[in-house]
């Protein structure tokens, strides 16, 4: 782990400390150790003009591993048109810290806190069908959301989606297609099935059926009365645009 903070004050010793307990609690309920790490408290600019500039406090946090056959390391990238798509985990519709309400000009700064005793029943429940082979691709929701991951799933296999977003109304207690593409639910994990074991991740998971892969490399997003398609040749020139402006 790394803890990063601004210089102490009170108030960021608080932060820290809630922080600290935070951890302590995840990893009691997982029971998985965490391995300390550089931690600093230089978080701090102060400008010519007197003005102080705090980062956010924060925590990295790398995982590691052992997994006896490589072969069923799991990635991220989608397998084959046909497959399923299903959201699995604690389901939010938390906007709080997003980067859709920067885009929006909001500055949230709450993020969702999640129940840890249902995310590891979840992903208990998760883990021996990952293993039998059920699931072919996988990438857990964070910044950015749904739309993110499904964008970059699509972009490392050259294949597309057709998603209903409706699915989501009902576990997230609110129809708003933004809030399903954009909030970052912390522990919800997107998966793509085969077809065949489709009806077993349903049942078993208890997850949200999202719709299927598509061979056509574009995003279909339906609701309950629109369809919006993104090609994602025009997504990835979008994409790539921050970079070729720095590469210059």
């Amino acid at each position: 782990d790394n803890f990063y903070t601004p210089r102490v004050t009170p108030e960021v010793a608080w932060a820290l400390r809630e922080m600290v307990l935070t951890c302590c609690n995840f990893s009691r309920v997982f029971g998985t150790p965490f391995i300390s790490g550089k931690d600093s408290s230089s978080g701090t600019f102060i400008g010519e003009d007197g003005k102080r500039l705090d980062i956010p406090p924060t925590l990295a946090v790398m995982a590691l591993g052992r997994m006896p056959d490589v072969q069923k390391h799991i990635p991220k990238p989608w397998q084959q048109a046909g497959s399923r798509l299903f959201l699995v985990g604690p389901l939010s519709s938390h906007l709080g810290g997003s980067i859709y309400l920067d885009t929006l000009g909001h500055r949230g700064n709450t993020l969702p806190d999640p129940d840890i005793e249902q995310l590891k029943r979840k992903w208990r429940a998760l883990t021996p069908l990952q293993e039998q082979g059920a699931v072919l691709s996988a990438s857990a929701l964070s910044e950015g959301g749904l739309i993110r991951r499904l964008f970059e799933m699509a972009l490392g296999s050259g294949l597309g989606c057709e998603i209903n977003l409706s699915a989501l109304s009902i576990p997230l207690g609110i129809d708003r297609p933004d809030v399903g593409l954009f909030a970052e639910m912390i522990g919800s994990i997107l998966i793509e099935v085969s077809p065949e074991n489709a009806v077993e991740v349903e049942d078993r998971l208890d997850a949200a059926p999202l719709g299927r892969i598509v061979q056509e490399p574009t995003l279909i997003l339906k609701t309950g009365t629109e369809t919006v398609e993104l090609s994602m040749e025009q997504l990835t020139s979008v994409w790539e645009q921050p970079f070729r402006k720095v590469a210059r």
